[in-house]
Parts: C-alpha cells; sequence; structure tokens
C-alpha cells in the first residue's frame, strides 16, 4: 500500500514537472472555457480560437522552413507574431498541465488529492500573470500603437457649462498622463471666457493609445445649475487620432500662406504687442490656422503646421469615408461629430459615473470630473476592445 503511494505521488510530481504529452488545441481551449470561468481575469476564449485558427498555422510554416533551431530574423512583425503565439502556446501549457493535475485530484489517496489542488491553485496564479500579457499583445498586434496621438476635448456648441467640463476632463486626462509617464502638450486651447471651448493635445507614451482609444466619443455630465437649482445635461465629445507625420502628408511652401499677428486675448505686454501668432492658411482646402499659445514665433508656427497636417489630413479621411459611412463609423477619430459613441455619464449629485460600452458603474464623491478615477473601468474596457476586434474578424 505505501509502496503503491509513493509511486503515485512520483508519478503526479513527475507530471507536474516536465508535463504531459501535448493535447489537442481545441480540446485545450474547451477545457480553458470550462473550467477557469472563475478566474478573476477573464479567460478570452474567442481570441485563444482566432489564434488557433488564424495565426497559429503561419508561425508553423515558418518554423517548418527555417528547421529545429532556427530562429526569426525577418521583420518586426514576425518577430512580434511569434512572440504573440508563444504566449498562447504558454496558456495551452498551463491548461495541458491543470487538467493533468486534475485526473490526479480525482484519485482516492487524500495526499495525492493534496498535492493535486496544491498544483492546479499554482498553475491558475500562473494564468492569471500570463493572460493579461497574451491579451494586450494580441490587442497590439491588431491594432498596432501609434507612436504619437492628438487629443481633442470638444464643448462642441455648447455653453459656459460645458466649457467648465472640457476644462476637467482636460485636467483629469492631465493627471492620468502623469502618473503613467506620458509625455503630454497643450498644442492649443481656444478660449473666450474663463474655460476653453476646445482643447488640443498631443501625447506620447507608453499605453496611451491603449487607454485614450476607449475615451474617444460623447461624455454626458449631469449638473444642477447652482442658479435655478434644476439639472442639466451636457455633453463633451473627445477624439483622438495618430499624430499626422510630416513624412506621411508633404505640403510644399506654395501651399501654404503664411502671415503673423500680435496675439489676442490675456498674457502681458509681450503677447500683445509683439507679432508672435503666427497664422497658416492651407490654400488647397482652405483650411486656416491660428497659434499663439507660445510667446515664440517659431514655436507658434511649429505647432501650428502639426494641427494644420491635423486638419488637413482628417478632411482628407472624411472626403474618403463619404461613400462608405460604415468606414467612417470605425474611423481612428471618431468622436468630434454627431454619430459621436455615447462613453459615459458623469451624475455630479451622486458621484456616480456609469460606463456604457461595458454597464459598469462606479461611486464616489465627485466635485469635478478630474475626480473621476478611471483605473477600474480599464480592464473591462480592453476585454470588450479586444472582443470587437476579434468580432469584426470571426463574425
Amino acid at each position: 500500500m505505501i509502496v503503491s503511494r509513493l509511486c503515485r505521488k512520483i508519478a503526479l510530481l513527475l507530471l507536474l514537472v516536465v508535463g504531459r504529452a501535448s493535447s489537442a488545441s481545441d480540446e485545450l481551449l474547451a477545457y480553458c472555457e470550462l473550467h477557469f470561468g472563475h478566474l478573476t481575469v477573464r479567460m478570452p476564449i474567442r481570441a485563444m480560437q482566432f489564434v488557433q485558427r488564424e495565426l497559429v498555422p503561419q508561425v508553423e510554416a515558418f518554423e517548418k522552413r527555417i528547421g529545429p533551431g532556427g530562429t526569426f530574423v525577418r521583420s518586426m512583425d514576425d518577430r512580434a507574431l511569434a512572440k504573440l503565439v508563444e504566449e498562447y502556446r504558454q496558456i495551452l501549457r498551463h491548461a495541458d498541465n491543470h487538467r493533468g493535475a486534475e485526473d490526479f485530484r480525482h484519485m482516492g489517496d487524500p495526499d495525492i488529492k493534496a498535492e493535486a489542488e496544491r498544483e492546479m491553485a499554482e498553475i491558475e496564479a500562473r494564468l492569471l500573470n500570463d493572460i493579461r500579457p497574451f491579451r494586450d499583445q494580441l490587442i497590439n498586434y491588431l491594432d498596432p500603437p501609434p507612436k504619437k496621438l492628438v487629443l481633442e476635448i470638444d464643448a462642441a456648441g455648447g455653453g459656459t457649462d460645458v466649457e467648465r467640463y472640457v476644462s476637467q476632463l482636460n485636467a483629469l486626462y492631465l493627471k492620468v498622463g502623469k502618473e503613467k509617464g506620458w509625455k503630454m502638450e497643450v498644442l492649443q486651447a481656444e478660449q473666450k471666457g474663463d474655460h476653453p471651448q476646445k482643447v488640443t493635445l498631443t501625447v506620447e507614451g507608453a499605453g496611451a493609445w491603449q487607454f485614450l482609444r476607449n475615451e474617444i466619443g460623447a461624455h454626458r455630465v449631469f449638473f444642477q445649475s447652482k442658479g435655478k437649482g434644476k439639472v442639466f445635461t451636457n455633453n463633451v465629445l473627445v477624439a483622438v487620432r495618430p499624430q499626422v507625420a510630416e513624412s506621411e502628408l508633404k505640403m510644399p511652401d506654395s501651399d501654404l500662406e503664411i502671415t503673423t499677428t500680435t496675439s489676442q486675448g490675456p498674457g502681458g505686454q509681450n503677447v500683445n504687442k509683439t507679432e508672435s501668432a503666427v497664422r497658416i492658411r492651407h490654400k488647397p482646402t482652405g483650411i486656416t490656422v491660428l497659434m499663439q499659445e507660445e510667446r515664440s514665433q517659431v514655436a507658434n508656427k511649429t505647432k501650428a503646421m502639426v494641427l494644420l497636417r491635423q486638419k488637413v489630413k482628417e478632411k482628407q479621411d472624411e472626403e474618403k469615408a463619404i461613400s462608405d459611412r460604415d468606414a467612417r463609423r470605425t474611423q481612428v477619430g471618431i468622436g468630434r461629430r454627431g454619430e459621436a459613441p455615447r462613453v459615459r455619464t458623469y451624475n455630479l449629485q451622486t458621484g456616480e459615473v456609469t460606463d456604457h460600452r461595458i454597464n459598469q458603474r462606479s461611486n464616489g464623491r465627485l466635485d469635478g470630473l478630474e475626480d473621476v478615477d478611471l483605473t477600474g473601468f480599464e480592464e473591462g474596457l480592453q476585454d470588450a476592445y479586444l472582443d470587437d476586434l476579434i468580432n469584426r474578424r470571426m463574425p
């Protein structure tokens, strides 16, 4: 009896060290769907099915060509694909080992059962560490993040109350950017009163696109008027686009009409008396940009060219998409027109924030939008975004 128990324990330990022979991937995917629903991180089954069906064959074909011990030495895309598939295979190896440990858990020996349950818990912990990197790598492979972004926060013609929330939402994003280590710079703030009607920023940093793409659309604010005590609703629109590189959109000097003028508005004698403001008109489209954010004429011209490229590229994209409305709804930069999707509702009276994409709510004291904590929404939004990417490819 003792020898038999010892043999079974040795067999289990050997299994946990070297793993079982590789099982069919579809069986392991089914096992994942059946046994890992309780994990605190969602197992992206459809995404894994997509990888198995569409991406694994590409890697296997290349592995066959290069032979044993070969490495991916081609493009960055090849290496990214190989790394992604390896992450997927690692998850399947965890599932295979988990299934093997579960087989031993059903044996009568209490020591073997305890050892198997311990190993299953350890495997699940390793899964939790591996699922997020796999998910994020797959998202980045299917939707490569731009290096630099332009973020716009727009009152969209609303009154002074909406402009106040433009300022607060801008403060929220600046706070998030500081916490995440992004480089953020105000490109232009269109302001007539106490608060800007629209703020345009450049954003650069790790994870900026992954976060900000989830902010594209209409942000609805419930607020109470101080004077009449009535509750009002207004929308702030957010748009995010890749920053247009100079090499991507050529603008010959002959297409530009550049003039200088004195800056308008507050700012002291230097701002109002020196010709530091720059106005650039793009002759082919008629688009004009006035930049007076900086004291230096050179700095204003540089910023004006960045903003002008964005506006011209956007106009070109919109004209190209007129014949295909579905394409326009999915293009990067949606959020500035009437078709903007509803993102969140902020109820400043109750402190409740509702994200409509994932039907998730949070509660807390809100003196303004800059007090909103978006951390609790990030995981759900990443999962939802991956679902959308996969659904486009696997109807």
